[in-house]
């Protein structure tokens, strides 16, 4: 068993997340012995590795108390996931002491809790090389190709809005780093004259909507304006696109409708991309809640459990008689795609897409 224990211990160990999902472990284990996949002892051999990458301080198990994290379906019982056992962090060196040009100046001055980390004080200290070496007169650039520039690597900067550099004034993207943001572009495809648009999370029901819309051609011009491929989470930040006075569309729709999967993912990303849409100027996100009561009447498929007041804050942006519904399921380890309604289903149902109204 020792050798079996070694092989998941290094899954675990090598796992991205903190929370490693127990299939993770048990393809994992029939990988490595295929006999595992007939024997009818397979979940205690699996159980016993478990104890001893408890043991071996690999992992930690769920609470048994809580018994939406475990298995019971079979003997004995097995976790939905487990926790890996990270080492603690070495504590960190505090970053040199340096001199700031004139435009960061206040960095010397502030006293900052925490200090600045090492990850912080390597951006500003490049971006104060910058400014020192003429970046002052830079032409601005979109912040991604300013980021390649400055750091061989287009991503660094992706999250500096959020940070607390730019939320205490330390650094400016406009001032400091000359450059400015810019959204991948969102998909628009226009199905009628009214003023709204309905974006979808994945490309199958995207296209079924677009038939569907087509189809209703008398009745979509007063219900849908334009038909939007949202494509997962990237929405997040192609939303803002629309508040670009470039954008293809003008004006703007004056209300965005979304549908998406209801599972944790499809949850945040409609909550986060409504935030993003507020601060660039544009309407927040309406829910499709005629679409999304139809998708709670279908079939719910395995996924993974939500802690409950992390499920009930993600789904608090769908309506209140939905929301409840929407939090259970990810909380029980639910989820339901929204692929599960089918264009005949939709098509049946008859779902109201006038964008103005709840009932989409």
């Amino acid at each position: 068993m020792s050798a079996l224990a070694d092989r998941l211990a290094t899954v675990v160990r090598s796992y991205r997340y903190v929370k490693v999902p127990i299939e993770v472990l048990t393809t994992a284990a029939f990988d490595y012995d295929r006999a595992l996949l007939t024997e009818p002892q397979r979940r205690e051999t699996i159980a016993d590795v478990l104890r001893e990458l408890v043991d071996r301080e690999v992992l930690t198990l769920p609470s048994r108390s809580n018994a939406r994290c475990w298995d019971c379906n079979g003997h004995p019982p097995l976790p939905y996931w487990v926790k890996q056992i990270r080492p603690a962090k070495p504590r960190p060196t505090p970053p040199p002491v340096r001199g700031w040009v004139p435009e960061l100046a206040s960095i010397a001055t502030i006293d900052l809790s925490p200090p600045l980390s090492r990850p912080e004080w390597d951006i500003l200290s490049t971006v104060n090389n910058f400014l020192r070496d003429g970046g002052t007169t830079a032409e601005p650039v979109p912040l991604r190709e300013r980021s390649a520039g400055l750091f061989n690597d287009d991503k660094r900067l992706d999250h500096i809005h959020e940070s607390r550099l730019v939320e205490l004034g330390l650094l400016s993207v406009e001032q400091h780093l000359r450059a400015f943001p810019t959204s991948p572009p969102l998909y628009l495809q226009q199905v009628g004259s009214a003023h709204w648009a309905l974006i979808i999370e994945n490309s199958t029901t995207f296209n079924s909507l677009r038939i569907l819309l087509h189809q209703k051609s008398t009745r979509a011009a007063s219900t849908v304006g334009w038909l939007g491929y949202g494509a997962g989470k990237q929405f997040t930040r192609s939303v803002a696109s629309l508040a670009d006075p470039q954008h293809v569309i003008q004006p703007s729709p004056q209300s965005l409708i979304y549908y998406g999967d209801l599972d944790f993912l499809g949850l945040e990303t409609a909550e986060r991309a409504s935030g993003r849409a507020v601060a660039a100027g544009l309407p927040p996100l309406i829910p499709a809640a005629g679409l999304y009561t139809a998708l709670l009447q279908r079939p719910t498929r395995e996924g993974h459990a939500v802690e409950e007041s992390l499920a009930h804050a993600v789904a608090r942006w769908l309506p209140p008689r939905l929301a409840q519904a929407a939090a259970q399921l990810l909380a029980d380890g639910k989820c339901i795609r929204q692929e599960s309604l089918s264009l005949p289903m939709m098509r049946q149902r008859d779902c109201n897409f006038n964008g103005v109204t709840p009932e989409m």
